[in-house]
């Protein structure tokens, strides 16, 4: 018998003694307890970084999605003596996002959200995260000398936007899967401008599910999880811009591309059957 947990603040809380309790029920009911690991420190309460210090100390069983992930994570927690690792990468969301792909393409999506045509569109999507540096992809596109591209930003939180007709940023609020996915099909390249500090971003998910190309920093995770999918600009607003202004249709191609091979790795069958052999492996072993 198996208990797998994702984000296990939402199992147990966060209260360490809470927590302790409910390993002791699992441990008393005979579960093995594999944790797959999307966080370094619980989203919604990162001061309650001690709970995963508990759980990260008593599972049986882990799952990375990159190898950087799992350098990270040993670096800063304990696992136990007896806990097995696997390296399985996220799966992509392609076969939900791709039966809403508009017939007209980009120009149906455009005209769907009410956007102008552009060229070269950027956007930037998903929730605000703290390691996730929108305004430096604001300054970056505010100095490129491009009149052909657009960034819109559906992530903005309280970021200083310019009064540039090339920058569009909307407050992040939820949206519907139809709304989300039409934002993707109206792109050109999504621009995913993460510091250090997280493990994963389901964003990658959606761009290898689409074929969207990724315009990206130098982040570990990002480029074990597309590789030839992005473009890297490097860390700064300087690189940044600097890669825009260099930026042609061919690369955004290319980029393009090579996220069929992305997505052949990514594919749920796969990411399933290695979870199937891990999970064998780890109940055969105890």
């Amino acid at each position: 018998m198996l208990f797998r947990s994702h984000w296990p603040e939402w199992a147990a809380g966060v209260d360490p003694e809470r927590t302790r309790q409910v390993i002791e029920n699992l441990r008393a009911s005979g579960l093995v307890i594999l944790w797959t690991q999307h966080n370094r420190v619980p989203h919604l309460f990162p001061d309650a970084e001690e709970i995963y210090r508990i759980w990260t100390a008593e599972a049986d069983a882990v799952i990375h999605h990159s190898d950087y992930g799992r350098a990270v994570m040993e670096a800063e927690y304990d696992y136990g003596a007896h806990t097995r690792h696997a390296v399985i990468p996220h799966g992509h969301w392609g076969h939900r996002l791709e039966p809403l792909r508009p017939a007209g393409g980009k120009a149906e999506a455009e005209a769907a959200l009410g956007l102008d045509p552009a060229p070269i569109r950027l956007g930037i999507v998903g929730a605000p995260r703290a390691q996730k540096d929108v305004q430096l992809a604001i300054d970056a596109v505010h100095a490129c000398g491009r009149d052909d591209i657009q960034l819109y930003v559906w992530s903005l939180v309280d970021e200083d936007v310019p009064d540039d007709p090339r920058i569009v940023a909307v407050p992040y609020a939820m949206a519907d899967h139809a709304t989300y996915a039409r934002r993707l099909f109206a792109l050109d390249a999504i621009v995913m401008p993460f510091t250090e500090g997280m493990l994963t971003t389901g964003t990658m998910a959606d761009a290898l599910g689409v074929g969207l190309p990724t315009i990206a920093s130098n982040w570990g995770y990002l480029s074990e999880a597309l590789g030839d999918a992005a473009i890297y600009y490097g860390e700064t607003a300087e690189d940044l811009t600097a890669c825009l202004d260099a930026l042609t249709v061919d690369q955004l191609a290319a980029a393009a591309a090579a996220t069929e091979a992305g997505r052949a790795a990514t594919e749920w069958s796969v990411i399933a059957e290695a979870t199937l052999a891990f999970v064998d492996d780890v109940i055969t072993a105890r």
